[in-house]
């Protein structure tokens, strides 16, 4: 059995990891939308060019999917 004090020790440990987590994350997703949001005009033209008006609509819709990725997966490694 552990003691009060090793609780408390391993409830800080997590609450901070899972602040770091969660902050880095946000900032990643942040970053991520902000990329997505400048060059949105290139990448509807390539979209465009490659699939066609309806994908390229459908695929920008699409493009922040890899910054809600790293903010799910981060925060299921931080539990794990």
């Amino acid at each position: 059995m552990i003691t009060i004090e090793e609780f408390k020790a391993s409830a800080s440990r997590y609450s901070r990891c899972m602040a770091w987590t969660l902050v880095g994350s946000v900032l990643a997703v942040i970053a991520f939308m902000g990329l997505v949001a400048r060059f949105r005009d290139p990448l509807r033209d390539i979209y465009t060019r490659t699939f066609g008006e309806p994908a390229a609509e459908i695929l920008i819709g699409l493009s922040p999917l890899p910054a809600v990725v790293i903010l799910l997966g981060s925060l299921w490694y931080s539990e794990y």
